[in-house]
């Protein structure tokens, strides 16, 4: 967020606590409640702060599209991991067997 557009914000609040409970309620922000105001953009034709809004919603979909792809490596990684165990216990199996041998 800006620096003018913080600073006049909280200019328009009248305690601290206002700006808190306001900058708290925005911390959960959806990309559909970023689409919503953009929406707000075009009926009421204020196209002013469309560019941050659409910044916003450009960061969360690349930040749940890594995400998506964070959960895909680790799936793959958890298969391999599995495998590799299913094989040391193999070879450990092994190892025993062999010793029991000699």
């Amino acid at each position: 967020m800006d620096i003018y557009i913080l600073y006049t914000k909280l200019i328009n609040f009248g305690t601290i606590g206002d700006a808190m409970r306001y900058f708290s309620s925005s911390i959960n922000r959806t990309l559909c409640d970023v689409l919503d105001e953009m929406r707000k953009c075009y009926e009421t034709r204020n196209f002013s702060y469309l560019m941050g809004l659409i910044e916003e919603a450009q960061h969360m979909g690349s930040s749940m599209e890594a995400a998506l792809y964070d959960n895909k490596d680790w799936k793959r990684s958890r298969k391999e991991l599995k495998k590799l165990e299913e094989e040391i216990k193999k070879l450990e199996e092994k190892k025993d067997a062999l010793q029991e041998d000699k």
